[in-house]
């Protein structure tokens, strides 16, 4: 289990759903992804979305990131593509990153 430098409460709602979906240790796998490809990010919290058009669900990390918008781009293409190497489909799916800058 990774050890975080920084506390934030991930909610119980996302953590049991996570575990039913078996994506817990890839939801793990894609906050140490952040941490790394967005050093300066802030404000990390977590939401259940749905798409009922398509009856889809994921879990949204959602994060605030200091910097210049080329800069963050291309933390973001780091980001997805050690994503991409790290958490296998359909599991992936299952976690989305949603970014704003500050």
């Amino acid at each position: 289990m990774p050890i975080f430098k920084e506390k934030f409460y991930i909610p119980d709602e996302i953590i049991e759903q996570s575990d039913k979906w078996g994506i817990k240790e890839y939801l793990i796998t894609a906050i140490n992804l952040v941490k790394k490809y967005f050093p300066s990010y802030h404000d990390l919290n977590f939401s259940l979305q749905r798409d009922y058009e398509i009856d889809d669900e994921w879990v949204t990390i959602d994060v605030s990131i200091d910097g210049d918008i080329e800069e963050v781009l291309d933390s973001y293409d780091k980001y997805i593509e050690n994503l991409v190497y790290e958490i296998p489909w359909p599991e992936r799916d299952k976690i989305r990153l949603s970014y704003n800058i500050t």
